[in-house]
């Protein structure tokens, strides 16, 4: 009895697979790191992505695969990650992506939604903000201060730069293609309080200039990227499982090809350490953490559908 099979190329190789595997998982057990770029060019990727004829579902789409728009490219990190999760459940087929390095935001993007403008902080004592560079929960009132008061919920990391990010992402892709998605945030009890989650709270509004909002670009947690907490287990800040949520998974790539996290620059994560630190992903490739007002880049990630 004959197989309908198709070829798929890995690092100048080649192999056969059934092509009745259009499931998520066996494309989150390949990695190849091909430029696709041409598939949002022809307008193919969405029909792959859906399984829309004539496609089968994630045809020829593998974890690494990347997509260059102007001054960013986006790799595949995951396939189907948030399916049915969320307060408002996920039924679409989608992919996860993040950029192969660190996020460039220029100066002067417009917020998602809103009518200002990203602006940088400057002070001499942690560093001035670039396109590539952000401080995680600085204020404009005390740049060089290092705090987690609020947490991610109340950050300036999640309120201003990932809604500067919003932008480029909606722009490289188009609204009707990116899915904003309900989390799962960690939620202390006011913006004035230490980064010690309380309980946890479902985000999902539409309005992407509100406190509560569905989100399109968020960073990753370190369970995402390392498999588990490290930083983010801090006896102080016990309530760990705050952290995680429905971002309980390791993305796939990470797992396959351990040097999408190790890129010689460091960046920010999601989870917060103590009262004054964030998690992060250090420039020499270790689990560490740092003080929240320092500069340091961002790989936020985000869902496309067809």
């Amino acid at each position: 009895m004959s197989t309908n099979r198709a070829r798929v190329g890995v690092v100048g190789k080649s192999f056969w697979y059934p092509e009745n595997s259009a499931t998520a998982g066996f494309h989150n057990s390949v990695y190849r790191g091909k430029d696709i770029t041409s598939y949002l060019t022809d307008g193919s990727l969405w029909g792959r992505i859906s399984g829309s004829s004539p496609y089968s579902l994630f045809e020829d789409l593998f974890l690494g695969d990347y997509i260059t728009v102007g001054s960013n490219s986006y790799a595949i990190v995951d396939f189907d990650y948030y399916l049915r999760c969320g307060s408002v459940d996920v039924t679409a087929h989608h992919i996860v992506m993040m950029p192969i390095g660190n996020m460039n935001i220029p100066s002067g993007t417009a917020l998602y939604g809103a009518s200002g403008t990203l602006s940088f902080l400057s002070d001499s004592s942690t560093g001035n903000e670039s396109a590539t560079g952000f401080k995680w929960n600085a204020t404009s009132a005390a740049p060089g201060t290092h705090t987690t008061a609020g947490g991610y919920k109340y950050s300036r990391m999640r309120t201003v730069i990932m809604k500067a990010a919003n932008t480029i992402v909606v722009n490289a892709f188009g609204s009707q293609h990116v899915l904003p998605i309900s989390v799962l945030y960690p939620n202390p009890s006011s913006a004035s309080d230490s980064g010690l989650a309380s309980g946890w709270a479902w985000f999902a509004d539409d309005s992407q200039t509100s406190a509560t909002c569905k989100s399109i670009c968020d960073l990753p947690n370190e369970t995402q990227v390392y498999g588990q907490q490290v930083w983010g287990l801090g006896s102080a800040f016990g309530n760990q499982a705050y952290e995680i949520g429905v971002d309980k998974f390791q993305f796939a790539i990470f797992a396959l090809h351990r040097p999408f996290a190790d890129i010689r620059a460091a960046w920010w994560l999601r989870s917060v350490r103590s009262a004054t630190n964030a998690a992060r992903v250090h420039a020499d490739g270790a689990a560490s953490s740092d003080g929240s007002a320092n500069v340091r880049g961002v790989r936020p990630r985000f869902l496309l559908v067809g």
